[in-house]
């Protein structure tokens, strides 16, 4: 993980500041001043930091830092990972992270002002529009 943070943050160049957030996204939020924007990469990243192993919960932690990024004073974009458009898992750990991946989606795509799925480097807009 170390080196993936690395890389998307030398693609990204010297102008970006990188955070690293394991799972207090509600405050890190609640941080950021106006003038600004927020690429928050990757939601599906911060499920699995606050799920482990054991598939712990995450409703009330996810429900805070949505708030946080509605009420953000600078423009917050959030990646997340669809993991539900293919093969059922076999193991019951990984289908209960695919059911909670979609429910968080769910909740951010009702928050959000506009919601792309990108294919291929193609933006499919599903709510709102460029």
């Amino acid at each position: 993980m170390r080196a993936k943070i690395a890389r998307h943050a030398a693609r990204r160049g010297p102008d970006w500041r990188t955070v690293e957030v394991p799972e207090a996204l509600a405050d890190a939020l609640d941080d950021i001043g106006p003038g600004g924007a927020v690429l928050l990469d990757c939601a599906t990243m911060w499920l699995l930091n606050v799920t482990g192993d054991a598939g712990g919960a995450w409703q009330d932690a996810a429900d805070a830092w949505i708030a946080a990024a509605t009420a953000c004073r600078s423009p917050v974009t959030i990646v997340s990972n669809d993991v539900g458009g293919g093969v059922v898992p076999a193991n019951a750990m990984a289908r209960r992270f695919q059911r909670d991946q979609g429910l968080l989606n769910q909740r951010l795509a009702a928050r959000a002002d506009r919601v792309a799925l990108v294919t291929a480097g193609l933006p499919q807009w599903l709510k709102g529009g460029p």
